[in-house]
């Protein structure tokens, strides 16, 4: 387990100081414009479906 907790904190510096997190959902703004409301249940989902996957 402790090694499943350090390889997913590796995992989320890596993408954040790639800026992969912040290019995405700016990407998904883009292709949203005018339809800003979208993006809250669109990053709910993704939440939970990686919840979903993450606990089974």
């Amino acid at each position: 387990m402790a090694v499943f907790v350090l390889v997913i904190g590796g995992f989320l510096a890596v993408i954040t100081e790639t800026g992969a997190i912040d290019a995405g959902i700016a990407g998904t703004m883009k292709r949203l414009a005018g339809r800003e409301k979208w993006m809250i249940p669109i990053l709910m989902l993704i939440r939970a479906r990686r919840h979903r996957v993450w606990y089974g």
